[in-house]
């Protein structure tokens, strides 16, 4: 009986395991996640070419100096 009573207990206290700080865990696991994904994306995007130089004149993003 002792047994099937310590079961069940592990059961809860896994369960039950850092309730106290659910928030900093969640943030702490959170930023891991979202470091993993970026470092991801940024092996999924294609190298950026270098652009010409009639590219480099049309280009809208960067202001011509």
């Amino acid at each position: 009986m002792l047994k099937r009573f310590l079961a069940k207990w592990r059961i809860w206290e896994e369960a039950l395991t850092g309730i106290d700080d659910l928030r900093g865990n969640q943030l702490l696991s959170l930023e891991q996640r979202v470091r993993q994904i970026e470092q991801q994306l940024a092996q999924l995007q294609p190298k950026r070419r270098s652009e010409t130089e009639i590219e480099q004149l049309l280009s809208l993003d960067k202001p011509k100096v």
